[in-house]
């Protein structure tokens, strides 16, 4: 009898663990974050299964992954059917990295370094996980979308989902660095939400009025959002040489007006999300979040449109009602608070990065505006201490000014 009973029990628990390694990642929320976990014996069977290699596109982009080093690349697909990389292809993707801060230890999360890493495809993208023995589990889930129904997949949401292994509570926090590629053979190798371009050093300790950043070349544009709907606000966002960012200090030391170059390298620029450090227990997990966008010549980004108009999708397994987010009014942005209620939304268009020769006549009237804004609110000031930037952006508005007459 004793032999019956302990084979019953023995069967139910092998279906429970067999349950639970099946169970998919991507329908994860955070009430369910601690379930969680990929063993090292099941990332070695991804990479096994894959060659260490995952592959996963649309028609508008393609995102890569090489499991075995845990890097990732992703590539426009512009009009002439061209795949053209957002980020460096050097040292097989391994300058665009995820770190990890455990208490005050500092992690780069890449193979060949004492951490696990591996690859897989999901149903639509693809996911890496990090495991670093007996502290934390990083597993990043690339999921492609479309910004509407008109668009194939033209939007990446970025998942980090950050666990706890060390069996003892402690402080977890997650960066990452992303060395851009596809507009450093401009001038201007960012612009910011206002549409002004960063040419120099710069560092956004809030990012509620600064909610992403641009950069592209000619025929094609990317866009990094990291504020607005589902993502995770981050505790700062960093824009300078890549020498000056790929540091084991989770902070980066910034100067203010410094140009891209270095004494290695010309106009080698990077971008640097920084999300708030977390507490969490024992074999507890927490999510980051994060959003990019691609477009091509002739189509414009809808990156910001995406966010503003995203519903966030409801669970099928919940009997109940879905819950409804609150958000107090010191979340909603003035112009949004006193704006007239109407059916007729006018949808915010950005236009492609491709030079203010391309663009129509009424973005660059609005853009001269900005500029003549900034220019002002400089003037205001110390001249002398915004002497760099005031030259920098009359340069701009004569170039711009230039081009609008020729035309």
């Amino acid at each position: 009898m004793k032999k019956i009973i302990f084979t019953l029990v023995s069967v139910f628990i092998l279906s429970i663990l067999v349950s639970c390694a099946s169970a998919p990642v991507e329908s994860q929320d955070n009430s369910s974050l601690e379930s969680i976990v990929v063993s090292e014996t099941e990332a070695l069977s991804w990479n096994k299964k894959s060659h260490g290699f995952v592959e996963k596109e649309s028609s508008n982009l393609k995102i890569k992954s090489k499991g075995k080093l845990g890097t990732f690349n992703i590539y426009i697909r512009d009009r002439d059917d061209r795949l053209l990389p957002v980020f460096s292809t050097q040292e097989e993707f391994t300058t665009t990295s995820f770190y990890l801060q455990v208490g005050r230890k500092v992690f780069k999360l890449s193979g060949g370094t004492g951490i696990t890493t591996a690859t897989r495809e999901t149903v639509d993208g693809i996911q890496i996980v990090y495991i670093v023995p007996k502290i934390a589990q990083v597993l990043v889930d690339f999921k492609i979308l479309s910004s509407n129904e008109k668009r194939d997949g033209d939007i990446v949401k970025v998942s980090a989902y950050v666990k706890n292994l060390k069996g003892r509570n402690d402080t977890f926090a997650l960066k990452l660095l992303l060395d851009t590629a596809i507009g450093e053979k401009r001038p201007t190798h960012f612009y910011d939400s206002e549409n002004i371009p960063i040419k120099t050093e710069t560092l956004y300790r809030s990012v509620a009025n600064y909610p992403w950043v641009l950069t592209g070349n000619e025929t094609s544009s990317f866009q990094i959002l990291y504020s607005g709907a589902d993502t995770t606000e981050p505790e700062l966002v960093a824009v300078g040489a890549y020498e000056t960012l790929n540091t084991m200090n989770w902070e980066p030391t910034i100067v203010s007006n410094r140009s891209f170059d270095t004494v290695s390298s010309y106009n080698n620029s990077a971008l640097e999300i920084s999300w708030k450090p977390v507490d969490l227990e024992k074999d507890a997990a927490d999510v980051f979040t994060l959003y990019f966008a691609v477009a091509s010549f002739p189509d414009s980004i809808n990156g910001e449109s995406f966010i503003e108009n995203y519903v966030a999708p409801v669970e099928e397994k919940e009997p109940e009602a879905p819950k409804t987010e609150i958000i107090s009014a010191d979340d909603v942005p003035f112009e949004e608070a006193v704006a007239d209620e109407s059916s007729d939304v006018t949808e915010a268009v950005i236009p492609v990065f491709t030079g203010n020769s391309t663009q129509s006549a009424d973005s660059s009237t609005e853009y001269v505006q900005r500029i003549l804004d900034r220019i002002a609110e400089l003037e205001t000031g110390d001249k002398e201490l915004n002497q760099d930037e005031l030259l920098l952006l009359n340069e701009e508005l004569d170039e711009i000014l230039m081009r609008l007459r020729d035309n």
